[in-house]
């Protein structure tokens, strides 16, 4: 199986570098601006899903990435409007920002406040911060359902990219309303089921 994989997806290896995470990493506590917006994770409960820290050399607020609940790289979001680039990664693992890795399906977002607020609502989401899927990525999506949820202005690139995933796995792109990250978890999941109804509902059209 692995073989069969890596000779469709067209990767190797597998396996990311090594990753460990700057000593210089405090907690988001140590920074008030930091705090604010870890908030924003407490009030929707994922916490304890999504580990944070805080870069005070760089001035982010830093989300750690896992795989299998092991930090395989991490990516800061800078806390004031002159940092540039505005996320920054500090690992070089080729994967996207995941939460859950258990629940069905998984929801392809564009950013982790999205991903947070899809993940609050029982899903597994994997946000590719305004990135295309990586060869690693789809491997990471294997044995998912995906349902691929862009913002509205990006939901063409959605359709390509659920294309690009339906030769592994079930896919599909759904038109959302707006970005999932000004909606709650329970709007979320009215949201998601009810394209997904749509989607079954739809019939191809003969001409």
């Amino acid at each position: 199986m692995d073989e069969i994989l890596t000779s469709i997806v067209g990767l190797l290896p597998t396996n990311s570098p090594e990753f460990e995470l700057p000593r210089h990493f405090t907690a988001v506590a140590s920074n008030p601006t930091a705090t604010r917006q870890l908030k924003y994770l407490t009030a929707i409960g994922m916490e304890q899903l999504v580990r944070t820290q805080y870069d005070p050399k760089l001035n982010r607020l830093v989300y750690v990435i896992t795989r299998r609940g092991h930090p395989i790289d991490a990516i800061g979001k800078s806390l004031d409007r002159t940092s540039i680039p505005k996320w920054y990664r500090y690992g070089s693992s080729g994967r996207s920002f995941m939460i859950g890795e258990h629940a069905q399906p998984c929801v392809i977002v564009e950013d982790i406040p999205s991903a947070c607020v899809v993940g609050a609502a029982g899903y597994t989401s994997m946000a590719l911060l305004g990135t295309n899927l990586t060869d690693l990525d789809v491997l990471d999506l294997m044995g998912y359902n995906i349902i691929v949820a862009l913002d509205p202005d990006a939901h063409s690139k959605g359709i390509a990219m659920a294309d690009r995933l339906s030769a592994y796995t079930d896919a599909r792109a759904v038109l959302i309303p707006d970005d999932l990250k000004y909606f709650t978890p329970d709007e979320v999941r009215r949201i998601l089921n009810h394209k997904t109804k749509e989607n079954r509902n739809e019939m191809p059209i003969h001409t």
